[in-house]
C-alpha cells in the first residue's frame, strides 16, 4: 500500500525557512512572509545552524496554530478516505497507484 504520512518536522521546516530567506523559488520571493527579525538571523547562518535560530520561534508557531493537531486531522481523514483519494489521483494522472 502506498503510504502518506502527515507529520511535523521542525528540522526540515528550519531548513526550508532558511532556504526561503536566501533564495527565490520559481520566481517567487518568499522573504516577505518571514518576520524581519527572523529573516535577518536566517540570512546570516548556515543551513545547519538554522534550527538553532528557529527552534523557539517554530515551537511557538506550531503551538499557536495547533500544527500537530492539524497534522493528526489530515492523517485521520487520509486514513478514512484512502481508497477515494487514490482513485481521484489515478483519474487525474492516468496512472495506477497501488493502495
Amino acid at each position: 500500500m502506498t503510504d502518506i504520512c502527515f507529520k511535523v518536522d521542525k528540522v526540515n521546516d528550519a531548513y526550508n525557512w532558511r532556504d526561503c530567506a536566501n533564495n527565490n523559488f520559481y520566481g517567487v520571493d518568499l522573504k516577505n512572509l518571514i518576520p524581519n527579525d527572523v529573516l535577518l538571523q536566517l540570512q546570516s547562518v548556515t543551513k545547519d545552524n538554522a534550527i538553532t535560530v528557529l527552534d523557539i520561534y517554530l515551537a511557538n508557531l506550531y503551538k499557536d496554530v495547533n500544527l500537530a493537531g492539524k497534522a493528526k486531522v489530515l492523517q485521520d481523514r487520509r486514513n478514512k478516505n484512502v481508497t477515494e483519494i487514490f482513485a481521484i489521483m489515478e483519474n487525474a494522472t492516468g496512472k495506477c497507484i497501488p493502495v
